[in-house]
Formats: C-alpha cells, sequence, structure tokens
C-alpha cells in the first residue's frame, strides 16, 4: 500500500477570517486516503481549532503568546517538529506563518507552497517586499493574480494561478428564498461582515447610516466579525446615536442566513480585493455596494456585478439609499453576480488543483507540474465584466 504524503500547513491563528475559512474547506475536502494532514497555528487556538479537529485532522498551536524570547523558542519548537513528523511538504497561509516557517522548511530540504492571500497596500507593510526576499524558500506561489508578483521580479516559473475553496451551495439556497420573498414590505438590512479591524473600513460604513436612517428610520446595519477594533466602533455608533440601528453581532456560522435575510452587503475594506464573504453574498443574489480601491483584484463591477462608490460615507450613504430606492437595479445587480458566481466557482476543480500539485511538488516537478488553474480549467470570459459588443 503507497504511504500518504505527510501534509504540514501553517496559518497565522485559527481565528475567524477568510484565510481561516479556505483552510478549513481545503481540510474538508482533500483526499485523506492519501494526505496526512497536520494544521500548526503559530500563535493561539481560536475558534477554527475545534472545526477542523472535527473533521480528524491534528491540530497543534506553536506558541500562545508574543515576545521576542518565545518567537525563537517557536522557531526551535518548529524545526522540532519538522524532523520529528518527518513531513513531505509544507503549505504556509498568511504573513506571519510564511515569515517564520519558510526559511524553517526551506533548511530542512522541504518543498514551500504558500497561498498569497493579502495585496500590496495591505498590512502589515513588511509582507510585500518579503515575498521576494524569500523567493528562494518558496517552491510554489499560488496567487489569485501574477500581476504584482511578477513586479516584485518573482519568477513566474514559481506562480501558479489558482481560486480560492469556497462552499456556495447554502448560498445558491439563500437565493432562492430571497426570490421567494420579493416583494414582501419589511424594514431594510444591510449586512457587512469582516474582522473589526481598521483596515476593514468598517467605520466608513457606520458613518454612512445617519444619512440611511434619515430617509428610512427603520433600516439596521449588521457587522459580522471580531477583532481589536471593536471598542472604538461601539464608541462611534454611540457617538453617532446608532445605537438603535447598528449592531456588532460578532462571529456567526450561519452567515449564509444572515445574507439571505439582508437586503444589501456593504463592501468597505480599503485596501483589499473581494473577500471570501462578498463571494458569499454575490452567490446569494444580494446586491453589493463596494468602496473602490486599488486592490489589483475584484470581481465586483460597477452597475454589473455591484455598485462601486469612493471610500467616503458621504458617497457610501447616497449610494445605499439610491440603491434602496431602486428595487429593480438591486434585482439585477444580484442576479448578475449570482449567475456570475455559479459560472466560474468550481470546489471539485480547485480540490483536483491542489492534490495533483501536492504530488507534483513532492516529486520534485515544480516547474513541470501543470499550466495555472485558470489557464487549464476556467472559462475565456470573464463573468465578472459586462460582455464586450457582439459575445453572449
Amino acid at each position: 500500500m503507497k504511504e500518504k504524503t505527510r501534509l504540514l500547513i501553517l496559518i497565522d491563528n485559527l481565528d475567524g477570517g477568510g484565510a481561516q475559512e479556505i483552510l478549513y474547506q481545503l481540510c474538508e475536502r482533500l483526499n485523506r486516503r492519501t494526505l496526512d494532514i497536520t494544521v500548526l497555528s503559530i500563535h493561539g487556538q481560536g475558534i477554527y481549532k475545534s472545526r477542523i479537529e472535527s473533521l480528524g485532522i491534528r491540530v497543534e498551536v506553536l506558541r500562545e503568546k508574543t515576545g521576542a524570547a518565545r518567537i525563537a523558542a517557536a522557531v526551535f519548537h518548529l524545526g522540532r517538529i519538522i524532523d520529528k513528523r518527518r513531513f513531505d511538504l509544507v503549505h504556509i497561509f498568511l504573513s506571519g506563518a510564511f515569515l517564520l516557517a519558510a526559511p524553517i522548511a526551506w533548511a530542512k530540504r522541504l518543498p514551500v507552497i504558500h497561498s498569497v492571500l493579502s495585496v500590496r497596500r495591505q498590512p502589515p507593510g513588511w509582507y510585500y517586499p518579503l515575498l521576494k526576499l524569500y523567493e528562494k524558500f518558496v517552491t510554489v506561489f499560488l496567487a489569485l493574480e501574477e500581476k504584482e508578483l511578477a513586479a516584485l521580479a518573482v519568477s513566474t516559473a514559481r506562480i501558479k494561478l489558482c481560486e480560492v475553496l469556497l462552499d456556495l451551495e447554502p448560498a445558491y439556497a439563500g437565493y432562492a428564498a430571497r426570490i421567494a420573498r420579493a416583494g414582501r414590505d419589511q424594514d431594510f438590512v444591510a449586512v457587512s461582515a469582516g474582522r473589526l479591524h481598521p483596515e476593514k473600513g468598517h467605520d466608513l460604513a457606520i458613518r454612512a447610516w445617519p444619512t440611511v436612517v434619515e430617509r428610512y428610520p427603520g433600516a439596521r446595519l449588521l457587522i459580522a466579525g471580531t477583532g481589536p477594533d471593536e471598542v472604538r466602533l461601539l464608541a462611534l455608533i454611540d457617538a453617532l446615536g446608532m445605537g438603535q440601528s447598528v449592531d456588532l453581532i460578532g462571529f456567526r456560522s450561519d452567515l449564509e442566513e444572515l445574507l439571505a435575510g439582508a437586503d444589501l452587503f456593504l463592501k468597505t475594506s480599503l485596501n483589499e480585493g473581494t473577500n471570501l464573504v462578498t463571494f458569499l453574498a454575490m452567490a446569494s443574489g444580494l446586491p453589493i455596494i463596494a468602496s473602490a480601491n486599488r486592490a489589483p483584484k475584484d470581481y465586483v463591477t460597477h452597475d454589473y456585478t455591484g455598485w462601486v462608490v469612493p471610500a467616503d460615507c458621504r458617497e457610501l450613504g447616497n449610494a445605499i439609499v439610491h440603491l434602496l430606492e431602486s428595487p429593480q437595479k438591486r434585482s439585477r445587480l444580484g442576479r448578475t453576480a449570482h449567475e456570475a458566481m455559479r459560472s466560474y466557482f468550481d470546489p471539485a476543480r480547485v480540490i483536483d488543483f491542489h492534490e495533483r500539485m501536492y504530488a507534483n511538488v513532492v516529486a520534485r516537478q515544480p516547474r513541470t507540474m501543470l499550466p495555472s488553474m485558470k489557464n487549464e480549467m476556467w472559462p475565456v470570459r470573464n463573468p465578472f465584466v459586462p460582455p464586450a459588443k457582439g459575445e453572449r
């Protein structure tokens, strides 16, 4: 019987977030008959520890606290874990795990795969140049876009394009529920979701809400997520007198149900492209208002799969009112986004790509292993932009 490939997956932490959800979906769907998976969190346990353990996968935490001495101990501990478990390859998510683990794995002669989920302007500021500095440690960079890595002069032979892994079936069901309740009288509900951190721009939505309730007094804004910005955001809600209209509802494991009952989704991130919750909102046919930013990859196209406005609370408030007053436009935007998601995302293809990539990397054939996923398997026409004249 062929021995299983021993895969070590490292991530900064197991708190609620998009990278953690991608990791969970990956662990849930990978072929366990051929892969022996261990997940290692660099610091802190988080809500995803128990979720991943429920799949029967070993989860360990390298360190619980920060500090130079603890980091040094973590480096030593990680080296011992790699030696003891005799892993065949390492797959790294997020910047902190990449900083710590990539050179150690390379020194242990292990192939390293790094999923690049951030973009240049997202914190931490050192992450973007680190990608080039650490290039020699990395066998394959998995990325949504080649542009920024290529701009660093990272070898294109190391870059493979692959979409994120998503379970969209519950969101698709939410679209059917939205169609069924269309036209019913009710107070408007907008949802925003993401880590409570300044880079997510939740304060833009909160500052925009007085404009909304002036026109629709019963309208509510629900912000799902946890994080270090909670106290500041609560104080802002109180200062604006929005305590009856804006709620921080914490981490939600039922996001699909939450989105299915909403009228709008607000994507206020200042520095990132489309995040996982935005994908869920699009799949559920929920019209999206997104803040314009310079992220290189985004699926929200103005007046096609969503509504894009400057990152300004007044502009955002006016856009919310505009779409609340335009039910036909909301319906069109939501339907187009839903159809684009259905035509584009396929979890089975993403898993197949990962499993073939792991096998070829372990066989030390990374440069000739397989073409980028999008080049090989994805439709030629981008469904997130309007078709060119003459296209169908």
